[in-house]
């Protein structure tokens, strides 16, 4: 039978979708969108730098419906924000009495600022860890939010954190790399009647790195990539293998990346590879060399009487 309200389409039941959705528009209940002043915004216990995803978390949390109209999808369409606030348009995907209908929702939601716990324990220089990086390129990987200061050291810097689980998911990412880390803890004082300890995790270089020339397992290997799994060429016959954490760190080192000589691949073909050393003389490999390219660079190795031709290491 037709809709008894509007007459235009079929229905089992009552009024049609569109009618219902008429008389009982969904609408969203007025929100708030709290702000850190370093301008991240926050999502149930979490804080991201940006505003869409809380945005459309808590239009869809506040979205409410008429019974028997569900809300299947919520769509964010546009966001514009400001100092004061957000203004947003959004599409809800409804289901009503097993038919989907599409509503516009608009509204504006202002912003809350709030001082965050670790930005007043960064205002005031406070910390709970300390990474004592030895290697100073790790600096840039480390998330700004969470430091409180950082300090430069002999061989590296010793960066003060303002939370401790922040430093362990720190010291695990270092570790997969292949970098040594080492835990310790201090004793801080009292603080309101608790006692307040701080950890230090040291970071060093392992002490192997790309470029070092390996004995694993009695073949002669030339590392290319060091981490939670490492990737090796066979000097012999420059097939690739990759080897688990524990396996190469019990390798012996044969050679280290300065001991070899870096040549320029002259020449290339499915025969052979002709190199030209720094002093410009020329020498033959045969074979095929996959990782090599013509015009780039290459590893001379010379080991027991032998030269060997590696890739070089990017």
């Amino acid at each position: 039978m037709k809709c008894p309200k509007c007459g235009k389409h079929e229905v089992s039941t009552g009024v049609c979708g569109v009618c219902f959705i008429a008389e009982h528009p969904p609408k969203v209940k007025p929100f708030t969108l709290t702000q850190s002043k370093d301008g991240r915004f926050q999502i149930k216990e979490s804080w991201t730098k940006d505003h869409e995803e809380p945005l459309q978390y808590e239009i869809r949390k506040n979205l409410n419906a008429a019974h028997p109209l569900t809300v299947k999808k919520l769509v964010l369409t546009s966001s514009e924000a400001d100092e004061k606030d957000v203004s947003w348009t959004a599409n809800a995907h409804m289901d009503y009495l097993g038919h989907e209908h599409q509503v516009q929702l608009s509204g504006m939601a202002p912003i809350k600022g709030v001082i965050t716990l670790e930005e007043s324990r960064r205002a005031g220089n406070a910390y709970q860890a300390v990474l004592q990086l030895r290697e100073p390129m790790l600096l840039d990987e480390i998330e700004k939010t969470y430091v409180s200061q950082v300090r430069k050291v002999q061989g590296g810097f010793d960066v003060y954190l303002i939370s401790k689980s922040y430093a362990r998911q720190c010291a695990s990412n270092f570790k997969n790399k292949g970098y040594i880390t080492v835990e310790s803890t201090s004793h801080g004082g009292v603080k309101e009647g608790h006692e307040v300890t701080r950890l230090y995790i040291a970071v060093k270089k392992p002490h192997i790195e790309p470029g070092d020339i390996l004995n694993v397992e009695g073949r002669t290997y030339m590392l290319l990539s060091l981490g939670s799994t490492s990737k090796l060429v066979d000097v012999a016959n420059r097939r690739e293998r990759v080897v688990s954490k524990p396996n190469i760190m019990k390798a012996d080192v044969i050679a280290k990346r300065r001991e070899l000589e870096e040549v320029t691949v002259a020449s290339k073909s499915p025969r052979g590879v002709d190199v030209l050393d720094g002093k410009y003389q020329s020498r033959h490999f045969t074979g095929e060399y996959p990782l090599l390219k013509e015009g780039g660079k290459a590893l001379l190795l010379r080991l027991n009487n032998l030269a060997y031709l590696l890739p070089p290491i990017e």
